[in-house]
C-alpha cells in the first residue's frame, strides 16, 4: 500500500511541474509512468507533432477566408461601436458595407470551399448549402477555421486542448 501512494505523489510532483510549465525529463517520466504508459505518452506526443505541423499548413483558401472573415469582422465591430456610441446614421452606413464584405464572404465561401471535401475539414462545424441554411450577415454566424482562438469557434475546445498539451 506505502508503494501506491508513494507512486501517487510521485505523478502528484510531476504533473504539477508540467502544469506550472516545468521541464520533466524523460528519464523521470519514463521511471513515474512505466515503461507501457511512457510508449503511449511518445505515441501522443508523435501524432500532437504531427497534427500541429498539419495545421500550421494552410491551403491558400483557407488564408484567404481567413483574411476576408477578419475584414468583414473588424467592419462589422466598428459600426457596432459607432451604433452603441449613439451615432446611427454612421452606424447604418458601416452596417450596409459590412454586409456587403459578409455577402462576399458567403459567395466566397460558396463558390472556392464548399462540396470540396479537404477545404471542409478545416472549418468548425458543417458548410449548409441549402437556402434555409444561409449565413447571416454577423460574424457569430460565419464558420471560423478550425485553429482559431474566436469565441465563435464552435471547435474551440478541441483547440484548447491541443494548446494545453506539454511540449516535450
Amino acid at each position: 500500500m506505502k508503494s501506491k501512494e508513494k507512486r501517487t505523489q510521485k505523478l502528484r510532483e510531476v504533473l504539477a511541474c508540467l502544469s506550472r510549465g516545468e521541464i520533466v525529463q524523460n528519464r523521470q517520466l519514463k521511471t513515474v509512468l512505466g515503461a507501457e504508459n511512457y510508449a503511449r505518452y511518445c505515441d501522443d506526443y508523435r501524432e500532437q507533432t504531427q497534427l500541429r505541423k498539419l495545421l500550421r499548413d494552410k491551403p491558400d483558401e483557407i488564408i484567404e477566408y481567413e483574411k476576408r472573415l477578419r475584414d468583414a469582422t473588424f467592419a462589422y465591430s466598428k459600426a457596432d461601436s459607432k451604433s452603441v456610441k449613439g451615432q446611427h446614421k454612421t452606424a447604418s452606413k458601416m452596417f450596409n458595407d459590412a454586409d456587403g464584405l459578409f455577402e462576399r464572404l458567403a459567395e466566397y465561401l460558396s463558390e472556392k470551399i464548399v462540396g470540396h471535401g479537404a477545404l471542409e475539414t478545416w472549418f468548425d462545424r458543417p458548410l449548409a448549402t441549402g437556402v434555409e441554411d444561409s449565413f447571416g450577415l454577423s460574424p457569430d454566424s460565419f464558420p471560423q477555421i478550425i485553429t482559431s482562438r474566436s469565441l465563435n469557434n464552435k471547435g474551440a475546445r478541441i483547440q484548447l486542448a491541443i494548446a494545453s498539451l506539454p511540449t516535450v
